[in-house]
């Protein structure tokens, strides 16, 4: 499929991510060393006994020196994890909702300012109402750019939840070659996730929140693109992670959902202070999940 002029515009992140790159030098994890094979002989002599033992000695020696280095390069893959999050990782993504922003604001025809007009008028952030089936159903390659470009834009500016990023990731796996995407659609497969768990969280009832993400999960198409991401290599699999995992932190907090926490009669939410913290752990601990693969 041609690509159309403006979704070249748009600053993707390449099919490795800036995150691989930065991360590349970190070091694989040490080997542990051969336990020494212990003499069963009847006639072993004393002498074989004090140099066995000073080898056994000599490896438990090497043994701690083994594990002060794996635990000095975890502490430094987090620490290097972490300064990309708050610096490059930050910035990039700053960068791509400014971008955006301008293409938002500059439509390349009228067409296109058309068709953002109408789906801005389905959003209903309240109620959920939302006009993803018509942003996933273009009726041309230049629909499919524009579309994408919307849903870019709701997802980067607009602070959208997780649906919208479930829509981008399907959008994108449409867009130039088969496959050339697949990194893109990694990264907001996960952002959208990640994002309506912890929204989720937000609820005291995550039931109608659960209900959502399976229904999305089960759709044949975004099957399909999970079973495409899972035979990237593990490292691929975990920069993108790491990139919806930068996305949310620089985005910061949504406001709460009244629509994914409906209980029978109203919304009903947990402690905000309480959600807060949960959220701040759901991302240090899925950060941490990926330092053995970065």
């Amino acid at each position: 499929m041609h690509l159309p002029a403006l979704f070249s515009r748009l600053s993707l992140c390449g099919h490795i991510g800036l995150a691989g790159a930065w991360l590349a030098s970190l070091p694989a994890g040490a080997a542990a060393p051969t336990a020494p094979t212990v003499p069963t002989a009847p006639e072993i002599t004393l002498k074989e006994i004090t140099e066995l033992s000073e080898t056994l000695q000599r490896q438990r020696a090497a043994e701690h020196a083994v594990q002060a280095a794996l635990t000095s390069w975890n502490a430094t893959a987090a620490q290097r994890v972490q300064t990309y999050k708050d610096g490059p990782g930050r910035k990039r993504w700053q960068d791509a909702a400014q971008q955006v922003a301008r293409v938002r604001s500059n439509p390349p025809s009228p067409e296109a300012g058309q068709l953002w007009q109408a789906l801005d008028a389905g959003v209903d952030a309240a109620s959920g109402r939302n006009p993803l089936a018509r942003a996933t159903d273009p009726r041309s390659g230049d629909e499919l750019a524009w579309s994408s470009a919307w849903l870019r834009h709701q997802v980067l500016q607009q602070h959208a939840d997780g649906r919208y990023s479930y829509a981008y990731a399907l959008n994108l796996s449409r867009l130039g070659r088969p496959g050339e995407y697949l990194m893109e659609v990694a990264i907001f497969l996960a952002h959208a996730r990640l994002a309506l768990q912890i929204d989720a969280d937000r609820c005291a009832d995550t039931t109608l929140a659960m209900d959502v993400m399976a229904g999305y999960e089960s759709q044949a198409h975004l099957r399909e693109l999970d079973r495409a991401v899972k035979a990237l290599p593990p490292r691929q699999r975990a920069t993108a992670v790491l990139e919806a995992i930068v996305i949310e932190e620089t985005l910061g907090e949504r406001p709460p959902l009244p629509w994914l926490c409906q209980a029978p009669k109203a919304p009903h939410w947990v402690d905000e202070a309480a959600w807060q913290a949960a959220r701040r752990q759901r991302l240090q601990q899925a950060t941490a999940s990926l330092l053995r693969d970065l």
